[in-house]
């Protein structure tokens, strides 16, 4: 987020930012932290094995990722601008 706060949003530079998550490929943890908390168990209600539990709570970590990202880009009022693209190549889950 420091690269989103610290960018000259009203100069005449463009701002690249590429984010890469290795979630969720194999082997599939979660921060132990995140284990017990309220939005584990939302994320995950429904998951019948550990397996997709793990991919579920994952996938909510990257969400809540773009989310910060976002808002970031919103604070410093550039959102308006930008091209935001998610994509995955995590197909065989």
């Amino acid at each position: 987020m420091r690269l989103i706060e610290n960018h000259d949003s009203t100069g005449e530079k463009p701002l690249f930012l590429m984010v890469a998550f290795d979630a969720p490929h194999h082997p599939t943890t979660i921060p132990g932290a995140y284990n017990d908390t309220m939005e584990y168990a939302e994320a995950t209600k429904g998951a019948t094995t550990l397996e997709r539990k793990l991919f579920a709570a994952n996938m909510r970590i990257v969400d809540n990722a773009v989310a910060n990202i976002m808002r970031a880009l919103d604070k410093k009022d550039m959102s308006k601008d930008a091209y935001v693209v998610v994509t995955s190549d995590n197909g065989a889950v």
